[in-house]
């Protein structure tokens, strides 16, 4: 059975700044509020108050005076959410949208699509390898925490991306 969690673009604006800042699952590692806050360009206080509203939906570990980061489902859903973007990218781009509408575009779709439809898209395009960006496109069965830097490799999150999405 899927997971049914809802999720904002805002959420994932959070996740996606919790892995760039290094608050990997199967790691020691974690984000610190302040790394995250000047990723999204908001207040420390704002973080720490969104971070623990997502650790009570299960998709973030809080530890005090240490950090955050994504637990697995944090992290099934962050790859989930990228891999469907990366193939509403494929689509888009294939009807003819600038590649940098594509990409904001794919982003606000991918909320509203579920797994079961991204895979009829996915499977209707042939099954793209790479993204208009020319990204590999990792499905998220294929992808697991304990490898998590792969979604850096098709995504292309980097600070600067994260930092952009914060203030969408």
């Amino acid at each position: 059975m899927r997971d049914k969690t809802k999720y904002t673009g805002r959420m994932i604006d959070y996740l996606k700044a919790v892995f760039v800042c290094g608050g990997l699952p199967h790691s020691n590692r974690y984000a610190r509020f302040s790394d995250i806050a000047k990723t999204l360009g908001i207040t420390v206080s704002t973080v720490s108050i969104m971070c623990r509203r997502l650790e009570g939906k299960g998709l973030l570990k809080v530890e005090d005076n240490v950090g955050v980061k994504l637990t697995e489902r944090g992290f099934k859903l962050l790859a989930e959410h990228l891999w469907k973007a990366a193939i509403l990218e494929v689509m888009l781009y294939k009807m003819g949208l600038r590649i940098d509408i594509c990409k904001k575009l794919a982003g606000k779709l991918a909320e509203n699509l579920d797994m079961e439809s991204a895979e009829e898209i996915y499977n209707a395009l042939g099954r793209p390898k790479v993204c208009p960006h020319n990204r590999p496109i990792i499905h998220p069965r294929d992808l697991k925490p304990e490898r998590a830097l792969e979604i850096a490799l098709c995504c292309g999150i980097s600070f600067q991306e994260a930092k952009v999405a914060g203030k969408g």
